[in-house]
């Protein structure tokens, strides 16, 4: 999955900020150095879970994000900022039982969308992780009323029967008052 679309100078908001790759190219591609050799941008993680320091971002964990508290916490962070994204890889601890741990998950991501949408600039992306299953073309419904553009991606990592995708929206058109 390419990030090159991500520019430095932003604020970036990920959600569930304990992960692997995505993390690291979610970074790299962010923190361009400037004259001063310092990062550009902002970005901040939230998670359940504790979160080791990384240099450059603002941690929040052991904090689930799907609690009020959690909303509370961030926005206080943000300081009014508008994010320019929102990368969400939230996912349940799976059940098993594959209806549920698709419906449990596109929950998640319904809350990664609801937050993106109260705290984005227009033109924001969110990029919102989903195993495919009954209601993920519904997700992507939801999110083409509200982005220019949406895209279903497969991380490149994932394996080929795996369920796993991603859903990639591009250019929030803002809320309607």
């Amino acid at each position: 999955m390419y990030l090159h679309w991500l520019h430095g100078g932003r604020l970036r908001v990920k959600l569930s900020g304990y992960m692997g790759n995505v993390r690291f190219l979610f970074l790299v591609t962010i923190f361009f150095p400037t004259d001063g050799g310092k990062p550009v941008g902002t970005v901040i993680a939230i998670d359940r879970l504790p979160i080791y320091p990384i240099e450059g971002v603002t941690i929040i964990g052991n904090t689930d994000f799907t609690t009020a508290a959690a909303l509370e916490k961030l926005l206080s962070v943000m300081k009014g900022r508008q994010a320019d994204a929102v990368v969400s890889d939230m996912a349940p601890n799976a059940t098993g039982v594959r209806a549920m741990d698709h419906e449990n998950i596109v929950q998640l991501a319904y809350s990664a969308t609801r937050f993106a949408l109260q705290t984005s600039r227009v033109g924001a992306f969110l990029l919102v992780k989903l195993w495919d299953g009954a209601s993920t073309i519904a997700l992507e419904k939801d999110l083409i009323r509200f982005y220019d553009k949406v895209k279903a991606v497969k991380p490149m990592a994932s394996r080929s029967d795996s369920a796993e995708m991603f859903f990639l929206a591009r250019g929030f058109k803002g809320l309607q008052s």
